[in-house]
């Protein structure tokens, strides 16, 4: 059996990335949602489904769960410190810059609240084939229906894709279910239970991976 993590026939034709943790990261974090899964506590996992599938700013899904105006401006500071701190890890902008190269679309397929894609966009180096958000497409990770979507903007079949994030479940087991290869990125420890080589420390070992300069 081969390797899904090995670069083989079909050509690939694109590469999806998850985006926090993945491209960017947040520099001064501030949970400023957890006042808002604090008044969800018993229905948690239905809170975050909320937080991530639903198009709506941050002060309007407060507002529904009972929050007063003094709370939601201090989330809403929270989130703009959040916001103005995102950043490109250092590897990103070369990676994506010799992937665009190379001819192979790049889409972003991330779990995501509503606030958090404008800013996204924006420190992308150049303008990406597709954006796929949780909180635009009503779905998210694990869901095959994000990956569903990014298929659909990229034109391309899954095998011919490949998929990059940090997330076990969401970035590498749930595109393989699929027929979409996978790595996963872990930066700071690695995981034994699956292929090594469908392990990157770094975002920038991709492109060994792909054999591409």
């Amino acid at each position: 059996m081969k390797s899904r993590g090995a670069m083989k026939s079909p050509k690939l034709r694109g590469v999806l990335f998850d985006a926090f943790g993945t491209l960017c990261r947040i520099e001064q974090p501030q949970s400023p949602y957890r006042p808002l899964l604090k008044c969800w506590r018993g229905i948690l996992e239905k809170g975050f489904e909320a937080i991530l599938t639903r198009n709506e700013p941050l002060a309007k899904l407060a507002t529904e769960a009972g929050l007063g105006p003094e709370q939601i401006a201090r989330m809403e500071k929270a989130l703009e410190t959040e916001k103005q701190s995102i950043s490109l890890f250092p590897e990103t902008t070369e990676t994506l810059r010799i992937l665009r190269t190379h001819g192979v679309k790049l889409a972003i397929v991330s779990n995501l609240a509503e606030p958090y894609g404008p800013p996204l966009r924006r420190i992308m180096p150049f303008n990406l084939d597709a954006y796929i958000f949780s909180y635009e497409v009503g779905a998210k990770k694990p869901d095959s229906a994000i990956y569903h979507q990014a298929i659909h903007a990229l034109k391309v079949n899954q095998e011919e894709l490949i998929m990059v994030g940090d997330s076990y479940q969401n970035d590498y087991l749930a595109p393989r279910e699929m027929g979409i290869r996978a790595f996963l990125l872990k930066r700071e420890s690695s995981s034994t239970f699956i292929n090594q080589d469908s392990i990157l420390p770094s975002l920038g070992e991709l492109l060994l991976h792909l054999k591409i300069s």
